[in-house]
């Protein structure tokens, strides 16, 4: 989900649409998050999505992901 919200916040971000790439996260965090299994890791997901789609002007489900993020 990180990288997903990464990637929605990259093409909210530029001028051009064409061939945005983003780089979701270092190697070595994503083995301490999904290796740990830690709910951080989850909660990170739903916050990132959730102001990714704030920021595309889509409230509800914004509401509702970070609504996620803190239960």
């Amino acid at each position: 989900m990180i990288g997903y919200g990464v990637v929605m916040l990259a093409r909210a971000w530029t001028a051009t649409r064409r061939g945005v790439r983003a780089l979701a996260m270092n190697p070595l965090v994503l083995l301490t998050l999904i290796g740990g299994a830690h709910n951080d890791a989850i909660m990170a997901g739903f916050l990132v999505v959730g102001i990714a789609l704030a920021v595309k002007k889509h409230p509800i489900w914004a509401l509702f992901f970070c609504s996620c993020a803190a239960r």
